[in-house]
């Protein structure tokens, strides 16, 4: 149970509460111990000269009963991939028990690469959020886990994000005639346009360079080595004694 204001009388303050809340799982219950509540909103009036602090009293109250307590008062804003030439960019909300942005509270984070090494943050405060510039990070899949301290209170908020490699080939998809032209110029060759391709044909003949080449190599093997070679000698020479001798000369 919590007491927002206590009952007073005259300049005594007692310990009797005045406005009480309580949470019984996700509902939430207020109650109100006291009477004449128009006379309050006159009194303002005539203090203050408008019904602004009434007002703003009373819809706090009936923002803070009318709001879904699952709802996370402490989020961190991040893009699930990034590439290795991206900024690794963090934006964090905190709010109260009435979802009224807290500003200037302390919010730290913790990277952990898959490697198990982990970077500590601490975000950038400012009257319209928290923000955290971390810097660029090898690819690869990280874990975080943020935390912001609100008193003796700590709200934690967890996550991961992956950083993708660059394929610098794909940046850009027009050919670059300047780099072409320098490439063409430092190897001794020679860059052409579309409309020049008919030119190639005369261009490679031109060129003293480019020549068809020939190679030769000699090689000697002696007869011993080649049985082959032999064989086929003794069959000639076989044959032609065999045909000598079925003719009857020598």
């Amino acid at each position: 149970m919590d007491v927002l204001f206590y009952q007073k009388i005259i300049s005594l303050v007692t310990e009797t509460p005045l406005f009480v809340f309580g949470q019984s799982g996700n509902r939430k219950s207020g109650v109100i111990s006291g009477e004449g509540l128009w006379r309050w909103r006159l009194v303002d009036f005539r203090v203050t000269g408008s019904h602004n602090t009434f007002n703003k009293i009373i819809n706090s109250v009936i923002q803070y009963l009318a709001l879904d307590a699952e709802r996370k008062r402490f989020h961190v804003l991040i893009k699930r991939q990034f590439l290795e030439n991206e900024n690794i960019l963090f934006r964090a909300e905190l709010y109260d028990e009435n979802f009224e942005f807290l500003p200037g509270k302390d919010i730290s984070l913790s990277l952990t690469d898959e490697a198990g090494n982990a970077y500590d943050f601490t975000f950038d405060k400012s009257e319209k959020g928290y923000e955290l510039n971390a810097g660029k990070f090898s690819h690869g899949v990280y874990q975080y886990e943020a935390a912001a301290l609100l008193g003796d209170n700590v709200l934690v908020e967890e996550g991961s994000f992956s950083v993708r490699p660059v394929d610098f080939e794909s940046l850009s998809v027009k050919a670059n005639h300047r780099v072409l032209y320098q490439l063409s110029q430092s190897s001794g060759g020679t860059m052409l346009y579309p409309e020049e391709i008919n030119d190639v044909v005369k261009i490679i003949k031109e060129k003293d360079n480019i020549r068809s080449v020939v190679y030769s190599k000699e090689k000697y093997t002696e007869m011993v080595n080649l049985s082959w070679v032999l064989l086929l000698l003794l069959l000639f020479l076989s044959a032609e004694w065999i045909g000598r001798k079925w003719g009857g000369s020598y």
